[in-house]
Order: C-alpha cells, then sequence, then structure tokens
C-alpha cells in the first residue's frame, strides 16, 4: 500500500526536492567543519593558553585544519551512491571512519573542557589575559557541547539506515520508503534542535531572542482589552501644558477660591 495525501505521493522523488536535498546535505557539512575548525581552535588555546594572544600562525594552522576535514568528509561522501542498496568495498570502512572521526572529536571536546576548568580553578597564578582565555575557552566549548551530542545522533541516525540495507534487514521497497521518510523527520527535529542549542548556548543570541519573544507578547497585548486600573492615566492640562488638577490641599484650594470671590 502506498500512502498517498493531497498533494500526491509522499514517497515520490521530486526533480526540486532532490535537488534541494543535496543543498542541504553539503550546507550540513559545511556546519560540522565550521563546529570541527572552532573545536580544533580551542584545542589549540588550551594547549598554548598561555602565550594563545600572541601566536600569529592561527589562521594558517586553521586554514588546514579545513582543508583536512573537507578532504575527509569529501572522501567519506563520494563513496555512499545515489541508491540505498548501492554499496561497494569501501561503504563500510567510511562508515567505521566517520564513526571513529565523530568518538575522537567527542574525546578531543570532553578532554580540554576538563583541562580547562582543572587549569581555571587550580592554585596557579594566572595573568589576567591567561584567565580570559581559559573563560574563553570554557565558554565556547560550552556552547559547542549540544552541537556535537546532537550531530552524533545524527550520523548515528543517517548510517544506521545505511547499516539495515548493508546486512539486508530491509529489502522490500514499501519498507526502505518508510524508513527513509521516518529519517527525515527525526533529521528534522534534530536540525532544529542544533539550531535552538546554538541559540540558548550563545549569551547574545539567547538574550536578542527572549527580547523578540517578549515585544511578540507585547505587541499582542497592544490589541488586548485591559483592566481599568493597568491603563495609563491621562492627566488634563490646561492650554499652557500644566496640570489642571490642581495638587494642594482641599483647605488651601477653597482659601484660593474664597479669595477670588472677595
Amino acid at each position: 500500500m502506498v500512502a498517498k495525501l493531497l498533494v500526491g505521493n509522499i514517497f515520490a522523488y521530486h526533480e526540486f526536492a532532490t535537488k534541494f536535498g543535496s543543498v542541504y546535505i553539503y550546507l550540513n557539512t559545511v556546519r560540522m567543519l565550521l563546529i570541527y575548525l572552532l573545536l580544533a581552535e580551542r584545542t589549540l588555546a588550551t594547549v598554548l593558553f598561555r602565550r594563545y594572544f600572541e601566536l600569529n600562525g592561527r589562521l594558517w594552522l586553521n586554514i588546514g585544519c579545513v582543508i583536512v576535514l573537507s578532504s575527509l568528509s569529501y572522501a567519506i561522501q563520494v563513496t555512499q551512491k545515489s541508491s540505498p542498496h548501492d554499496f561497494d568495498d569501501t561503504t563500510m570502512i567510511s562508515i567505521i571512519l566517520l564513526f571513529a572521526l565523530q568518538i575522537f572529536a567527542i574525546m578531543i571536546f570532553m578532554f580540554i573542557y576538563l583541562q580547562n576548568k582543572a587549569k581555571y580553578k587550580g592554585d596557579t597564578v594566572l595573568t589576567l589575559n591567561q584567565r580570559f582565555q581559559l573563560s574563553e575557552n570554557i565558554r565556547t566549548l560550552k556552547q559547542l557541547g549540544p552541537t556535537f551530542v546532537l550531530y552524533t545522533l545524527t550520523v548515528v541516525l543517517i548510517y544506521g539506515i545505511k547499516f539495515l540495507f548493508i546486512f539486508g534487514w530491509v529489502v522490500n521497497d514499501v519498507p526502505t520508503k518508510i524508513a527513509f521518510m521516518l529519517q527525515t523527520l527525526l533529521l528534522s527535529c534534530v536540525n532544529i534542535g542544533i539550531e535552538l542549542t546554538v541559540i540558548t548556548h550563545h549569551p547574545m543570541l539567547k538574550r536578542k531572542a527572549i527580547q523578540c519573544i517578549l515585544n511578540s507578547f507585547k505587541l499582542c497585548r497592544k490589541f488586548r482589552v485591559g483592566d481599568a486600573q493597568s491603563l495609563p492615566i491621562i492627566k488634563p492640562k490646561d492650554l499652557f501644558g500644566e496640570e489642571l488638577i490642581i495638587r494642594s490641599p482641599t483647605e488651601d484650594y477653597f482659601n484660593i477660591l474664597a479669595k477670588a470671590w472677595s
């Protein structure tokens, strides 16, 4: 049975969807390359935290890191063919290599986070620049942590489906399409989580997001009927812009009124 909606077959591979999916895959790869780049940069900052701010060769190291990671990512992706049933001898090797790289990155992440935290809380006398560098390392690693966890889940979802085909656990056409549909839905949720954690773990982005939400609620409240006590009180003024209501006590007011009539 093929599930259909009003718009047509939900398992159909439209040309636009295929092209959009290819763009998404490579943009997701670029995003993860930037995250790995930040991890490499924070690793260098952890090892050389005493004079990291004085180094001039950091740019070339980062460019080299991007080239290496791009080459590895490209080498892994070219072994994956268009159909999930098409595999060669290098497919399993590339999947194992990708898992190994991800586990290695998580180990490095945990190690340098604990190292920075121990140095920052230690008894060693540090200069202001050194303590600032350690605090920057800790703050950046806290921001990268949820992204690494969610990206690991992404890798498990993507290549877990491929394992089903490698070992022949899923061979029929309909279960294959259902598996890929569930994979797409789960990956969408994971990618939304990545974007949300980037916002929630960045101080400035978090502050701006909260401000936008509050402004949205305030905008909705402007068109709402409120209580009389909560409404602003508009005080009457005379021609000269002064308050029309006399603030003096009542007795003084009547004394002035009596003098005016005398």
